[in-house]
């Protein structure tokens, strides 16, 4: 018969775990409000987002249901960011969401250019915010590291 294992490491862990730092909350509290909201308003006014960007019209059922899936999906990165700064738990895991999905959006920019071309100013701002974001988030993430 084995023994079940025991929970004293993790306790121990957690518990030896440095409170966030107030940048750090901060990032995800900026972060989060950001994709939150751009997230909204890619779901709920899909057109005039994209229009806003420099977009023309897409008047294509099919292409909003894309964007407005897209929309969510930020928001509710953006809310989970959000909950992670300001209750102050789960911030290392919330970083690097926020790297993940901020990088990502830039990966994807820089893919656009390359498959179909220059996109337009309002694009290339929001790559570049993008990167910027998603830099800060794992540049906060590996700051906070503690030494083993």
């Amino acid at each position: 018969m084995t023994a079940a294992p025991s929970t004293t490491r993790r306790t121990n862990e957690l518990a030896e775990t440095p409170p966030p730092t107030p940048a750090r909350r901060v990032l995800l509290v900026v972060t989060g409000a950001v994709a939150l909201l751009v997230g909204a308003g890619v779901a709920l006014v899909p057109a005039a987002v994209h229009a806003a960007s420099g977009g023309t019209a897409v008047p294509d059922v099919v292409a909003h249901s894309d964007l407005r899936g897209a929309g969510v999906l930020l928001a509710v990165v953006g809310v989970l960011l959000l909950v992670a700064g300001v209750r102050g738990r789960h911030v290392d895991a919330a970083l690097r969401l926020g790297a993940a999905a901020y990088l990502a959006y830039a990966a994807g920019r820089v893919l656009g250019i390359v498959l179909d071309g220059h996109p337009g100013t309002g694009v290339l701002v929001a790559g570049a915010v993008e990167l910027v974001l998603g830099a800060a988030c794992a540049v906060a993430l590996r700051r906070g590291r503690t030494p083993a």
